[in-house]
């Protein structure tokens, strides 16, 4: 009864640290939300790219009310006896609480196959990731139709769940190609910014937590299905399920938004093949320095020319000739095969 009332205990405090977590997530991926659109708007980016952040934002905000409302219902509504909990748990979600979270997931996983499409633009690769992501997609919808106790949802979860997970995973490893081969053909070093920069561009933060959320999710139905008197274990399992598929819920619409927020604030690296650095050469300018005073007698002397080096851009389409009072200048200016003289007399 000891270990009955506890594994009750376990439920209720996985669904206390989903919401308690996805809380403080949930600030942090609305003020992301705000910021990416201010920058987007402002740069007048694509409309259905925009469009898909904000139908996002919906569906992930859709989840984290339902998950409230899931929470509230086996905390305070619910929470009399030992057996109305169980049978708000055992109570399969309705489709008000499947339809967001699976269109976050599709949403998700369209903008990073878009993504890569615009840095590699390889019908071969999208391809490959379209049909990962609608396996994915026919799998979570099979759990969703048939009975919630049947035999085969525990298998449809694992399969549903890690090609979900692969379909991230493939986009993250795809972009990150990307920008190692560019980044080595510009020549530039590796550093902390870089690795920021992968991490960012490629969401891997979302691989991470998908990946990490799929092994738990299979593991926890795997152990449940096979009836296993190892409570302890069960309890482990289900408070990290918790914890996970609260960041994935939330990571689901983080990482795309930061994205976003970096392909607003400048152009990427990756969207050109190497950086082209200028060159300088240098300029050779004759000056004339006037009303000079000789100490000994008094005598002003001029015509006095001082030679200056000095360096210009190559890149430069121009390099015009410099005049002051009473100076010559002589400037070569790259393509250009005769020399500009300017004399004051």
């Amino acid at each position: 009864m000891a270990s009955y009332e506890s594994l009750v205990a376990t439920v209720l405090d996985a669904h206390y640290s989903e919401i308690a977590v996805a809380a403080p997530l949930y600030g942090i991926y609305h003020c992301l939300f705000v910021q990416a659109m201010w920058k987007l708007v402002k740069r007048r980016a694509n409309v259905p790219y925009v469009c898909a952040l904000v139908l996002l934002w919906m569906c992930v905000t859709s989840s984290v009310i339902t998950a409230w409302v899931k929470s509230r219902n086996l905390l305070v509504v619910n929470s009399s006896s030992l057996v109305s909990i169980l049978v708000a748990v055992n109570t399969p979600p309705g489709l008000i609480a499947f339809l967001p979270l699976f269109m976050a997931n599709v949403l998700s996983n369209g903008i990073l196959i878009w993504r890569c499409y615009v840095l590699w633009h390889n019908l071969w690769i999208i391809a490959i990731l379209i049909t990962l992501l609608l396996a994915s997609s026919a799998c979570t919808l099979y759990l969703a139709l048939i009975p919630f106790g049947a035999t085969s949802s525990v298998l449809s979860i694992g399969v549903g769940l890690f090609l979900s997970a692969a379909t991230t995973v493939c986009a993250t490893a795809i972009i990150s190609l990307r920008i190692i081969l560019v980044t080595r053909k510009s020549h530039a070093r590796y550093s902390y910014t870089k690795i920021i920069q992968i991490v960012v561009q490629s969401a891997a933060l979302e691989s991470f937590v998908l990946t990490l959320n799929s092994t738990i999710s299979f593991a926890v139905y795997v152990v449940a299905q096979s009836r296993s008197n190892n409570v302890v274990l069960v309890i482990v399992l289900t408070r990290v399920m918790a914890y996970t598929s609260a960041c994935r819920m939330m990571v689901m619409g983080i990482a795309p938004t930061l994205i976003a927020v970096r392909v607003a604030e400048e152009t990427p690296r990756t969207d050109v093949d190497a950086t082209s650095q200028s060159e300088r050469i240098s300029r050779l300018t004759f000056r004339r320095s006037t009303h000079h005073t000789d100490t000994d007698d008094g005598a002003q002397r001029t015509g006095i020319s001082t030679m200056q080096f000095d360096s210009a851009r190559i890149d430069d389409p121009d390099i015009s000739a410099v005049s002051a009072t009473g100076a010559d200048d002589v400037q070569i200016a790259p393509g250009r095969k005769e020399i500009i003289q300017n004399t004051e007399m």
